[in-house]
């Protein structure tokens, strides 16, 4: 599987958050996500011998939107429930993937994304019906780049 590359520029990005036990599903959709234009910062882009949570915690506060790849195993992760509330306590733009039917009705987990976007990527026929429906997502259009506008030639006379 290729690996996709976070992120690290100064422009607008969404912050990818995922439990590391779904990577190999995250990054196929990240991928994605770049080829479509998107700019995506996720962990993979902090450098050795840098503090994580400091880490984290600056890229939450930096980021245009907030994207929870979310599944049983994120419901699990400590680190993942703590990057959410804390995006959330920023008033972050959040959209949450599903990457598999979970239920997000009882418990903290509802506490925390109570009207927030979800898009359940397990029930799409395609990546192109999904990306349509990320795409006008809040603030994720932010996050794209903006490609050239085709040039008009001249008009041929008769």
């Amino acid at each position: 599987m290729n690996r996709p590359k976070p992120y690290t520029g100064s422009e607008n990005f969404i912050f990818a958050s995922y439990s590391h036990t779904d990577q190999e599903k995250v990054f196929e959709t990240i991928l994605e996500m770049q080829k479509r234009g998107y700019r995506v910062w996720f962990d993979a882009a902090i450098r050795p011998g840098h503090e994580w949570d400091d880490e984290l915690a600056l890229k939450i506060e930096e980021c245009s939107c907030f994207v929870s790849f979310m599944s049983e195993n994120y419901k699990k992760s400590e680190n993942c429930k703590d990057e959410l509330s804390y995006a959330r306590d920023l008033e972050k733009t959040r959209v949450i993937i599903l990457l598999e039917p979970v239920d997000l009705s009882r418990g903290g987990m509802a506490m925390r994304n109570k009207r927030v976007q979800q898009i359940s990527k397990f029930s799409y026929g395609s990546n192109d019906a999904f990306f349509e429906d990320f795409s006008v997502a809040n603030n994720v259009d932010t996050c794209v780049e903006k490609t050239a506008l085709p040039v008009s030639l001249p008009a041929v006379p008769d």
